[in-house]
């Protein structure tokens, strides 16, 4: 599941490192730039010395020649390995400053009704959908101004077809790809409470605890298309009905509730707003008036055994 990373080198780390035979380099006046393969090589000069360097990249795509498939634990140490041995830095001496998370999901419809149904993430994260030039969604993007993380999800065939990639046979289809990221150094170090060395990405617990941030925001970003329903065999009050007609204004006029909460905003106190947004969260999740819409079925079950949860 790990994909793009970024590892940065000190002075320290680097010891006298220089290009070799396998990288491309490219000039751009004083200062130039490498690739082995699809990963970039970003160095700071000093005195025309190599002080710093930043190596980025999707390290599945540098393995194994693309990133539908999941890296398994073992690839993931071999993949480092590969690429110790033919850019010839000493990765365990790198710190890590940004990790990608992610799972493609085969799916059984297209992909745009699948990223139509996800909601808001809650807390500060803002969210962004992106369409393509036909007006089809393609990207549902989770972010925060701080830029320490992000959550995104986007149709991973349209991605591939526009970069001119080969698609596998197994993945001939629609296919949705989901992934967390960690984008700082600092964001790293919170979560750990340490620097990450990318060979840490070989051990269990660290693995684990990746795997378990995908999954815990995967699963608190609310789902719209909800199917609302109410028990009629049973005694029914006007509250109920109330209820019944607030779950199905939610889960149908997405676009129509945000535009309510934003004007609320500007008209209302704050708790009316807060009592408004919980109000939506309870019957985005409960039960008791509405069931979970089968697209969002079949991806909760996906992610959640790729997960382990």
């Amino acid at each position: 599941m790990i994909d793009n990373i970024e590892i940065y080198f000190d002075e320290n780390a680097l010891g006298g490192w220089k290009p070799n035979a396998n990288m491309k380099t490219t000039a751009r006046g004083a200062r130039w730039f490498g690739s082995i393969r699809n990963m970039k090589f970003e160095p700071r000069l000093h005195g025309g010395e190599v002080v710093e360097m930043r190596v980025c990249g999707s390290l599945a795509k540098f393995y194994r020649g693309e990133n539908f498939s999941a890296l398994t634990c073992p690839e993931i140490r071999d993949a480092l390995e590969v690429l110790a041995a033919v850019s010839g830095l000493n990765i365990g001496a790198g710190v890590l400053c940004s990790v990608e998370i992610g799972c493609s999901i085969p799916l059984r419809g297209a992909v745009s009704s699948y990223l139509s149904l996800f909601g808001n993430a809650g807390g500060l994260y803002r969210r962004s959908n992106i369409y393509n030039q036909t007006g089809t969604l393609e990207t549902v993007l989770y972010f925060l101004r701080s830029g320490l993380n992000d959550f995104k999800l986007y149709d991973k065939t349209a991605e591939a077809k526009a970069g001119g990639g080969d698609i596998p046979e197994i993945w001939r289809g629609d296919v949705l790809r989901a992934e967390y990221r960690l984008r700082k150094r600092a964001a790293i170090k919170t979560r750990f409470k340490r620097d990450l060395s990318p060979l840490d990405l070989n051990d269990a617990a660290v693995f684990g605890e990746l795997k378990r941030l995908f999954f815990e925001f995967y699963a608190n970003i609310q789902k719209r298309g909800r199917l609302s329903y109410i028990d009629t065999t049973e005694a029914k009050t006007p509250k109920d009905v109330d209820t019944l007609a607030f779950s199905y204004f939610v889960q149908n006029a997405p676009d129509d509730l945000a535009r309510v909460i934003e004007a609320l905003k500007s008209n209302s106190d704050e708790n009316t707003v807060k009592r408004l947004r919980k109000k939506v969260r309870d019957v985005s999740t409960g039960a008791a008036c509405s069931i979970v819409s089968a697209n969002i079925s079949e991806l909760d079950a996906f992610i959640a055994q790729k997960c382990g949860m």
